[in-house]
């Protein structure tokens, strides 16, 4: 078992402290545990979820992470947690990713259920061209988000 404690999400960071803590379990104790640290882990990313949507513009790019902050974060994770620090930001990674893919943005899974959903109401009445332009459309959300994240590392590292 980790020890893990986090700081709630505040304006522009997430501080993930973990400690090596080894406790033998029972199988079903290890599945308990590992269903309250996921459900931890997920009311997390959902808080800091929250807390990027009710910030002003400048916050949110403090916020967001392209790849070089994510790589910058794993270091410092690594430096001051060790493996077991890294391990735990994976795990965050993974599910924010899971998360991220739900949304209903087309092109992610949970365009997929929505679209999907509104065939099966209309009884497949969506024309093709339709659908051409809301893929468009997801494929621009998509990038927008990238390039934030990618003009939040530059704006963290050059100002």
């Amino acid at each position: 078992i980790i020890d893990i404690s986090f700081d709630k999400p505040t304006n522009s960071s997430l501080n993930i402290y973990a400690k090596e803590k080894m406790k033998k379990l029972s199988i079903f104790d290890s599945l308990k545990a590992a269903q309250y640290e996921f459900c931890d882990f997920s009311m997390l990313i959902v808080d800091a979820t929250k807390a990027l949507f009710y910030s002003n513009p400048e916050k949110i790019t403090q916020s967001i992470s392209g790849p070089i902050g994510i790589s910058t974060a794993m270091y410092k994770i690594t430096e001051t947690n060790g493996i077991f620090g890294l391990g735990i930001l994976f795990n965050l990674i993974t599910l924010n990713i899971a998360m991220f893919n739900l949304l209903p943005i087309p092109l992610l899974d949970g365009g997929h259920i929505v679209i999907t959903t509104i065939i099966a109401i209309f009884k497949n009445r969506i024309k093709e061209s339709h659908i051409k332009i809301i893929s468009i459309i997801g494929i621009s959300i998509i990038l927008f988000m990238f390039l934030l994240g990618l003009y939040s590392d530059i704006i963290k590292i050059f100002f």
